[in-house]
């Protein structure tokens, strides 16, 4: 506004003291003035005339560590150069680099072509571009759109676990925190009211004939993941747990670790389900197959840690419809000492159950989860603590799950 204004007044000024003056010098510069305007005004309007852009093919999807090359040719139909073309592409994409500068001679085109690199999962703008036709003088700038938007989903990276195991501890071993894989001799801990998907086999009839209602015996030590059908990853998305941004924080990881469980068990030939106590809440019951692991990679891809609930009221309330015999594998920032009663009465339902902790204290936190690891390994529940910078495939290694140990308190 404030340039055109410029080009308005120096004109102007130019006349006025021409004749005040009567210079023929000003007046000459006051028509030098008004050509020169003329003249940038023309190749601005006639600029754009001949020029087409052809786009490439964009992908639907991509993937966070991938790249995907995009394709853009300007082609120049008219017989006159066209120069400094700025060429800028309208996206949001987290590391795009979408600026470049473009000279076309007549009948001519230039192809412009880049590797893009998917940093962060979510929704991104991609597709639309903008050329930006100035003058030589720079006095005038026109922008025109080329192309449709798009829009391109990033899924989150999915990372091969292979010693990733989630499996009862021994109840008849020398060692605490021996895990034990594959089948055990059956073992009755408790009994509880039979639920749909229970085994006949397993009815407790005693408790049923004192109790009026059929009951069931729960065993520990019986099963492992490669034993149960179905398998649950709960991923803890209460905001006041989680620490540190973007990729380096605490939601990041947590959506990773879940994608890759998920991945890893469906590969395995499971059902697998997913529960997030994300506003909203998700909840995906169990199933298999490519269309189901899409749609929730797809959700992984949009979900933020802005849940209200915080885990202990997910699992106590959120997981009811959950049968015996399956897996459940948690992944959470909370340090609450409640949290390992909750997790405890998965246990007692005959749910085997492993812990994933992101330590809090590396995300720039303050909390220590070694207190609720240590308990958690007390009762019998394999968990796994995670740091930041830390190699996923390594730490969360069965081989590597340490026993119970002690706790020395701060």
């Amino acid at each position: 506004m404030k340039t055109k204004k410029i080009l308005i007044i120096i004109p102007l000024a130019l006349l006025t003291l021409a004749l005040l003056l009567s210079s023929y010098l000003l007046l000459r510069l006051f028509f030098l003035s008004i050509l020169v305007l003329l003249i940038s005004y023309l190749w601005i309007s006639f600029g754009i005339r001949g020029i087409r852009v052809r786009f490439g093919h964009l992908p639907e999807n991509s993937q966070v560590g991938t790249w995907f090359n995009e394709e853009i040719t300007v082609f120049n139909t008219s017989r006159v150069p066209k120069l400094l073309l700025k060429l800028e592409k309208d996206t949001n994409l987290p590391g795009y680099n979408p600026l470049t500068v473009l000279n076309l001679w007549p009948q001519k085109s230039l192809r412009w072509q880049t590797s893009v690199h998917c940093q962060s999962r979510g929704r991104y703008r991609l597709g639309s571009t903008t050329i930006t036709i100035s003058d030589p003088f720079g006095f005038f700038w026109q922008n025109y759109r080329f192309g449709k938007p798009h829009h391109l989903l990033v899924f989150p990276a999915t990372l091969e676990l292979p010693s990733f195991e989630v499996s009862a501890p021994s109840s008849r071993g020398n060692t605490a925190g021996g895990w034990l894989i594959g089948h055990n001799i059956p073992n009755a801990v408790s009994v509880r009211e039979f639920t749909s998907g229970d085994s006949q086999t397993h009815v407790h009839w005693p408790s049923t004939a004192r109790t009026g209602k059929l009951m069931v015996k729960v065993f520990e030590g019986t099963r492992s993941s490669d034993v149960s059908e179905n398998v649950y990853i709960i991923a803890d998305m209460y905001q006041a747990a989680h620490q540190g941004q973007g990729n380096e924080g605490t939601e990041e990881y947590t959506v990773t670790i879940a994608a890759s469980l998920i991945k890893k068990y469906l590969d395995n030939g499971l059902d697998v389900g997913l529960i997030s106590s994300s506003n909203p809440f998700i909840s995906f019951p169990p199933e298999s197959g490519e269309e189901h692991f899409y749609r929730m990679l797809e959700t992984l891809a949009l979900v933020q840690a802005n849940g209200q609930a915080p885990i202990n009221y997910i699992i106590a309330n959120k997981t009811k419809s959950i049968i015996s015999n399956s897996t459940v594998i948690i992944v959470c920032p909370a340090t609450t000492p409640q949290l390992a009663e909750t997790i405890l009465r998965l246990k007692t339902r005959g749910i085997l159950t492993a812990v994933v902790l992101l330590d809090p204290a590396s995300f720039g936190g303050t909390t220590d989860p070694s207190k609720l690891a240590y308990n958690l390994r007390q009762m019998g529940i394999q968990t796994y603590i995670v740091r930041k910078g830390d190699e996923l495939s390594r730490v969360l290694d069965r081989r590597t799950t340490s026993s119970p140990g002690k706790y020395i308190g701060t």
